[in-house]
């Protein structure tokens, strides 16, 4: 059956399919639903901030 076709149109075939799952792959991915974030309760993220961590970020004041 395969005699006919030349190693190239067989090459050709596979190349073509392989970008048409690899095309249809990220259309899916970009189809996919999202989560809507979560509502952040900021007294809370506050309270629980990493201040500690701070030292290498801001200047200190002298004055």
């Amino acid at each position: 059956m395969f005699e006919a076709l030349t190693h190239e149109t067989l090459l050709t075939g596979a190349i073509l399919g392989a970008s048409a799952l690899a095309l249809l792959g990220g259309v899916s991915m970009m189809l996919s639903p999202r989560k809507a974030p979560g509502r952040v309760d900021v007294e809370d993220a506050v309270r629980k901030a990493p201040y500690h961590r701070l030292h290498n970020v801001l200047p200190k004041h002298h004055g």
